[in-house]
């Protein structure tokens, strides 16, 4: 090969091995699709102002709080009060009051005219005005109860039923829903009876039970509801005390028997007289001092938390 020739040949090399470098550069530097590092869209444009695996959430929302009739849905519970507690168990309120901290728990309490009142916790979420639904159970005001004697069958007035000296007697308590979707049971579906009497010497109260629906009750001083006397008892002193568990259904119908075993003290002898028997649901409120959420028929002051309806025993 002549020398000019020779020099051409090596110049259009140095033009290929140019060309074919500049190829495999731009294929190297080329955007890549695939794999791309987080927080990028086509390899280029970092996105701002979203966390990854969060949301943006605002510093406050407000709670949209309901409550509803439990046994009637859709139907709102009328007159009803709401608080927003950031523990319940120590009394501590939320200062906001509605208005939370995302990603927080409160609980709600509400309470009604009529009605028992409910409890309900919440954690707040990326769930902006998150709702809040509550359903309380209305209060049978005007239970239909009837006293019978032990046999179940005779109607106990006029000092019918006979106790004796040192004796024992058992009566029966029928109890009827007044109207559906009434309830008698409250918190737990249980509710408080009390009997009281003018003269507590002539009973003893440690043999004393109750019973209802085939359930034996649970001696107040035995419970974890408030253990206060009502200061609204219809007796002069308080004999003795149970918490029962049962309640109406919502459309009723049925006969519910309470049956009270009486005890008189030994050698005492039960002249004639009445016994009072009050009762009401276990309910939840507001300790008056620590604010903290508790259950009783009766409140921490010895006040009625829903009023409390009675029956007498007629007793010699």
């Amino acid at each position: 090969m002549k020398g000019k020739d020779l020099m051409f040949a090596l110049i259009g090399l140095a033009v290929l091995v140019g060309a074919g470098g500049f190829v495999i550069f731009m294929l190297i530097t080329a955007p890549q699709t695939g794999g791309v590092p987080a927080g990028y869209v086509g390899g280029t444009t970092p996105i701002t102002g979203v966390p990854q695996g969060a949301c943006v959430l605002s510093t406050q929302q407000t709670l949209g709080i309901a409550s509803y009739d439990a046994d009637q849905p859709g139907t709102s519970t009328p007159g009803a009060t709401f608080v927003v507690y950031n523990n319940p168990t120590t009394g501590e309120l939320n200062p906001g009051d509605d208005d939370t901290t995302p990603g927080e728990t409160y609980t709600v309490y509400a309470e009604a005219a009529n009605y028992f009142a409910a409890l309900k916790p919440i954690t707040t979420t990326c769930i902006a005005g998150p709702p809040v639904s509550l359903k309380q159970k209305a209060v049978d005001t005007a239970v239909v109860a009837t006293v019978f004697n032990s046999d179940g069958v005779s109607p106990n007035t006029g000092g019918s039923q006979t106790v004796g000296v040192g004796g024992t007697a058992q009566v029966y308590v029928n109890m009827v829903q007044s109207a559906n979707y009434l309830h008698l049971g409250g918190v737990d579906d249980r509710f408080v009876v009390y009997l009281s009497g003018d003269d507590i010497t002539e009973w003893q109260p440690n043999q004393m039970s109750m019973i209802f629906d085939s359930k034996t009750c649970t001696p107040l001083a035995q419970s974890d509801v408030q253990k206060a006397q009502p200061t609204t008892l219809s007796g002069s002193y308080l004999i003795y005390a149970a918490v029962c568990s049962g309640d109406f259904a919502p459309q009723d119908g049925n006969i519910h028997k309470l049956a009270i075993r009486l005890q008189a003290s030994p050698g005492g002898a039960p002249g004639t007289q009445t016994l009072d028997v009050d009762f009401g649901g276990v309910d939840y409120y507001p300790n008056s001092i620590t604010g903290v959420i508790e259950k009783g028929a009766a409140d921490d002051t010895g006040t009625e938390v829903q009023a409390l309806q009675n029956v007498g025993i007629d007793v010699n």
